[in-house]
């Protein structure tokens, strides 16, 4: 069976994004406004004018001008070439309330505070229905009081979350495992301790995986606080880049 990656970036949106986010809409802007330049600049013969003079009167500047003028026009290509895919990119029709498959949460923890508690709220009131989800949350060791807000949790929803707890950190690897083994539903989300969703999130991963080539579904990571200064800022470029484009993208040319 084939398996394809089917990201879900406009329909996974998390917390604190909109779909007419300033922010990524600027970016994408100023992408394709650096595209259009640079191209426009190379058909004109210009932009590498004086590095081709400088390269005429250095041999260590000839050894390095091929490659570096190849690098930067394969890059541009590429990064034309993904962009036309994102922007050919459309989401798959979430599940339903109705049709909806069994699903299971993982999250791990390891010193996450009070953190964790969001997390876990987020998903148990996530649209999905309650009768086919459950929520695995395990306490990699912590040292803090992550496994007392863990149980406080468990006390809220004793119906979804179930408390697993290592007596030492084994890392995040033997915590997933872990819930895995476990795990009873169709489909397995694993999300961070650090990380919130959208009420919308669960049934825009199940959806998908309605079509028999779809093997793994991945949402849009955006930074929680991105508005609290430059270098949160900086994340959510990088995860725009990363998560909403670059994913879109290798969905549509079906990878």
């Amino acid at each position: 069976m084939e398996n394809a990656l089917a990201a879900t970036p406009r329909s996974v949106p998390l917390a604190h994004s909109t779909a007419a986010d300033w922010f990524d809409i600027l970016l994408i802007v100023g992408i394709l406004t650096g595209i259009a330049a640079i191209t426009y600049h190379t058909l004109q013969g210009g932009i590498f004018d004086p590095v081709l003079r400088a390269a005429t009167r250095a041999d260590w500047a000839q050894v390095l001008l091929k490659p570096s003028v190849l690098w930067v026009a394969m890059g541009t290509l590429l990064l034309a070439f993904r962009t036309w895919l994102w922007w050919r990119y459309r989401p798959y029709a979430p599940a339903t309330m109705d049709n909806a498959p069994s699903l299971t949460v993982i999250i791990p923890a390891y010193n996450e505070g009070a953190m964790v508690a969001q997390s876990i709220d987020s998903v148990a009131g996530a649209s999905y229905p309650r009768d086919r989800l459950e929520i695995f949350v395990i306490d990699d060791g912590s040292h803090d009081d992550t496994w007392e807000h863990i149980l406080a949790a468990a006390r809220r929803y004793p119906d979804l979350v179930t408390p697993l707890r290592f007596s030492a950190n084994r890392g995040k690897r033997a915590a997933l495992e872990t819930g895995f083994r476990q795990a009873r539903g169709e489909i397995v989300v694993t999300i961070d301790s650090d990380s919130v969703i959208e009420p919308q999130t669960l049934l825009a991963i199940a959806g998908p995986f309605r079509h028999r080539r779809i093997g793994a579904v991945a949402g849009k990571v955006a930074a929680y606080n991105r508005n609290a200064g430059i270098i949160p800022r900086m994340l959510h470029v990088r995860f725009v880049l990363s998560f909403d484009m670059l994913r879109a993208a290798q969905s549509t040319y079906g990878t």
